[in-house]
């Protein structure tokens, strides 16, 4: 597990990458900022970021090799592009990668503040400018909420985000009147951009148990402007999630706890047709239903607070049910 932290650079932040990679029995932290001190200081502007980045990825390749399973990486990133590349680097090491993005309440800014001349504070509104703005076209770290100066309560806020426990529920019959009610909230956000909504996920099956989240699939023409959805989404709570491996989609997360995903796939894309096959194949047979049910219960019952394992452990049923189902559906057109 990789956690990269994007926050101004302040004292406490440090703090926050210590206290939380020390919570892991083999953990490990980077301050990205001490880094840069050594080894950019001679370097042209233009040519710090990828000397940097590149030696944050030597760092973690060696810790990892020497036993280091989990890293936390602080940084302050002015551009999504910027943590993108990044993420991209570490995901060469690991395939589960988090970005976090502070955000002080006044209170607790005024109070980081104090000690620093009034230059630091107009750097600090300019860097949250560009967060504002990086955040309306990409991925600037999920927002973590600091009410507090208190390193151990940020820590804290970071830690029940990536341990988020996986919850299994029955059946809600209200689910579909929900899934009906949220896409009219977001087609009209949209505000005429094209694009289909449809249900999916295990909330789309009745009388099968679960995760609580609506789980819906915005299915556009061309995946190369799928950016643009991304303001309109952010302003109805949904958060863009970069992750390196979603080459063929984005992935949008709302709620704490999370209470509905998006994903926007391109039309006739196999990550469409894979996600419309298998709930169509989960609504056509009782016994794939019964067969994933008690999978679903395994898989908790056995990563209930990772859900990266706890989705990989689906991955060989779905890729099974979905070749029967192409199968069957193709016996019958012809």
């Amino acid at each position: 597990m990789i956690a990269i932290i994007n926050s101004f650079f302040f004292p406490i932040v440090t703090e926050v990458t210590t206290r939380l990679a020390q919570r892991y029995d083999a953990g490990g932290g980077l301050d990205m900022h001490a880094l840069a001190a050594k080894i950019c200081a001679e370097a042209p502007e233009n040519e710090k970021p990828g000397i940097l980045f590149d030696e944050a990825c030597q760092f973690v390749f060696s810790e990892k090799k020497q036993g280091i399973e989990n890293f936390v990486i602080s940084y302050t990133f002015d551009t999504p592009n910027r943590l993108k590349l990044l993420r991209g680097l570490l995901s060469r090491y690991d395939n589960e990668i988090y970005a976090f993005r502070l955000c002080f309440s006044p209170m607790v800014l005024t109070a980081l503040l104090s000690p620093f001349p009034s230059e630091t504070g107009h750097a600090y509104n300019h860097w949250d400018m560009q967060q504002e703005e990086g955040a309306n076209i990409g991925d600037m770290g999920y927002e973590i909420p600091v009410t507090s100066d208190d390193p151990e309560t940020i820590v804290q806020a970071i830690w029940d985000d990536i341990h988020e426990p996986v919850e299994l529920s029955d059946y809600q019959s209200e689910w579909p009147d929900m899934f009906m009610n949220e896409k009219t909230r977001i087609l009209n956000a949209l505000h005429g951009m094209p694009g289909e909504l449809e249900h999916i996920g295990s909330t789309a099956i009745p009388n099968m148990i679960a995760k609580p989240v609506l789980d819906m699939l915005l299915i556009i023409e061309d995946l190369r402007k799928a950016r643009q959805y991304i303001r309109p989404l952010r302003e109805l709570g949904y958060a863009f999630i970069d992750y390196p491996q979603n080459t063929t989609r984005l992935f949008f997360r709302k709620g704490k706890p999370r209470s509905h995903h998006i994903h926007i796939v391109e039309k006739e894309s196999p990550a469409a047709r894979d996600h419309l096959h298998f709930r169509n194949a989960l609504l056509s047979d009782a016994l794939l239903r019964e067969e994933y049910l008690h999978l679903k219960q395994e898989a908790l019952q056995e990563h209930q607070f990772c859900r990266a394992l706890y989705g990989e452990r689906k991955t060989t049923l779905i890729r099974k049910a979905l070749a029967r189902y192409r199968a069957y559906t193709k016996n019958r057109v012809s």
